[in-house]
């Protein structure tokens, strides 16, 4: 599946690799895969209302300059891609 739900301590996650497919609006992708794959979230895309989503491709270095390669959180949005495939990455 391109989303997965799960409910952890009655709080609702959406896991997505990259973006949410529900956010698929036509743009510059061919089909809502590629979006869901290939779209780097930022902040301020949508999120669905009912969910925090956890997402990586987007390496968090993206989202904070002081120790970049941790886990990033803000709002109901979780990054956890910390650039394993970087020099200076961690897994």
């Amino acid at each position: 599946p391109l989303e997965y739900e799960v409910i952890v301590n009655e709080i609702k996650y959406l896991l997505v690799h990259a973006s949410p497919v529900r956010a698929y609006n036509n743009s510059k992708y061919n089909n809502e895969t590629e979006f869901a794959v290939w779209n780097r979230w930022k902040r301020g895309d949508s999120i669905p209302k009912e969910y925090t989503m956890i997402f990586g491709h987007i390496p968090t270095s993206f989202f904070r300059a002081i120790e970049p390669l941790q886990i990033w959180r803000e709002g109901r949005a979780i990054a956890i891609d910390c650039g394993c495939g970087y020099f200076d990455g961690r897994l």
